[in-house]
């Protein structure tokens, strides 16, 4: 007969010297191992951020065509940080007529480097007790085209003929999600790195929200 225990805890603990280190098992105040998801127990470490774009009925004006130095959302990870996207969902709130909606989502080996637009504000999803990101978000702003192992990692687009802010009463789902549950791999994202969103269409307003798991460190 063995007689296994864990650390009964609100958080786990966050091991940032490396690997191969001994670390505590987490339970829960119960005494019952903790088998939740690895981003669940992150959120309770503080280690999980979201950043918006537009809030509430204050939509943000986005670009009406994809320009690779120009994105609606940009996300700097600096050298010594990691982050992993876990969600990133953007909603068109008013678009102008015809041409093209086309959202990107692209990682890179370098950072942005961004002029002008406006800073974001992440928080974390623990609201008391979490630390703040290493992370400089900016929207709308100009910046230095991606370089070093550039990829997309998700891509989708409608056209339509008609005005479909005025006149196409049948197109109604103006959401483009992409989330690391159902859409993976995840790509990782280690300092210095940079995430950039478009959501270009003609004329538009649009929410961009971004999740992401951060880690201390270049090792992962």
């Amino acid at each position: 007969m063995s007689d296994m225990r864990v650390l009964a805890g609100a958080s786990p603990s966050v091991v940032t010297g490396g690997n191969s280190q001994r670390i505590a098992a987490w339970g829960t105040p119960e005494g019952a191992l903790n088998v939740g998801s690895q981003w669940d127990a992150m959120v309770g470490a503080g280690q999980v951020f979201i950043a918006q774009s537009g809030t509430l009925t204050a939509p943000t004006a986005g670009h009406d065509v994809v320009v690779n130095t120009t994105p609606d959302l940009l996300i700097d990870v600096p050298d010594g940080t990691s982050i992993k996207p876990l969600f990133v969902g953007v909603h068109y709130e008013s678009v102008g007529t015809t041409l093209l909606s086309e959202v990107i989502m692209s990682a890179s080996a370098s950072l942005g480097v961004q002029t002008g637009g406006t800073a974001v504000t992440a928080v974390n999803l623990r609201t008391r007790g979490g630390g703040s990101t290493n992370c400089t978000i900016t929207h709308t702003a100009t910046a230095t085209a991606q370089s070093g192992n550039v990829f997309e990692f998700f891509r989708d687009q409608i056209q339509l003929v008609e005005d479909m802010a005025a006149t196409e009463v049948g197109w109604e789902d103006r959401n483009f999600r992409w989330s690391a549950a159902t859409d993976t791999p995840a790509p990782l994202l280690i300092g210095d790195s940079s995430l950039m969103i478009w959501g270009a269409t003609q004329t538009t307003t649009l929410f961009i929200t971004a999740i992401w798991a951060e880690f201390q460190g270049n090792e992962y």
